[in-house]
């Protein structure tokens, strides 16, 4: 949270600048939010990686679909224009591997 020096009845103090979310105001939610999304992508690839063809797939699809909402909700959240591209190709590939799966 960035601080800005403010003249108050003649003195400078510092003043907290509030983030500039459109929906979500604390900073610390989004942190949290973000950090379950990562969290979410890490366990999904890791399982993955250990079950190998017996990972059951559909889950692993709706699981990595809703990391990616989650992951472009806070790249949007911080106009983060890459990383919603980049979620956002995520969740059409969830989508589709979840079509594809049922």
């Amino acid at each position: 949270m960035k601080t800005v020096n403010q003249l108050h009845m003649g003195k400078k103090i510092k003043m907290k600048q509030q983030p500039k979310g459109k929906l979500i105001k604390s900073n610390k939610v989004l942190e949290l939010l973000e950090g379950v999304g990562v969290v979410m992508r890490i366990m999904a690839f890791g399982l993955l990686s250990v079950m190998g063809p017996a990972t059951p797939f559909l889950l692993m699809w709706i699981w990595n679909t809703i990391d990616a909402v989650i992951l472009t909700y806070c790249a949007w959240e911080r106009d983060n224009r890459p990383y919603i591209l980049l979620n956002f190709f995520w969740l059409i590939v969830g989508v589709v591997g979840i079509y594809n799966s049922w």
